[in-house]
């Protein structure tokens, strides 16, 4: 890598990412790194998934007035209808979508540069094992916490969606 200080690193985040991964390598802590994402990430899958939902809550606030309102008594309340349970879920599971792929999208091109740099280094040994494993882990988490707020929304006692909820 060459120095550009005219060019920031910030407007071309896989360069950035790179520029990242690199002096990690130079500073002998990209094993720690790795290790440290991999251990970090289930917490920080959980966070996006924490905040999604709340987000998706915020914007449409009308909904969970109504049913906070019927938790009281037995009044049918728009939150029953399937249409407004299938709005609230495609909103949640896009917006997850969306976060996700950006979080992916960052773990290829962290995976890309420190597979780049044990080839170039040459590296045999078992920390060459250790960075480069692949993200296979990711996709589990992945799908563990899509299915955490999924599960919860759709009920499995309905037959027509009890097959999803076995399927997640």
């Amino acid at each position: 890598m060459t120095d550009d200080s005219t060019h920031n690193p910030e407007t071309d985040t896989f360069q950035y990412i790179r520029l990242i991964v690199e002096s990690l390598n130079k500073m002998n802590r990209l094993e720690v790194a790795v290790n440290t994402i991999e251990q970090r990430l289930p917490v920080e899958l959980f966070k996006v998934v924490d905040k999604s939902n709340n987000e998706v809550a915020q914007r449409h606030p009308s909904i969970l007035r109504a049913h906070a309102s019927k938790k009281g008594g037995k009044a049918k309340s728009g939150i029953e209808s399937d249409e407004v349970r299938s709005m609230l879920l495609n909103d949640l599971l896009w917006t997850l979508y969306a976060r996700f792929e950006a979080i992916a999208e960052s773990h290829r091109a962290v995976h890309d540069v420190v597979a780049g740099i044990v080839c170039r280094e040459g590296l045999r040994d078992s920390s060459s094992a250790t960075l480069t494993r692949g993200f296979k882990e990711l996709w589990k988490l992945y799908q563990s916490e899509v299915s955490r707020p999924v599960t919860a929304q759709v009920p499995a006692d309905i037959p027509r969606f009890a097959h999803y909820c076995t399927i997640i």
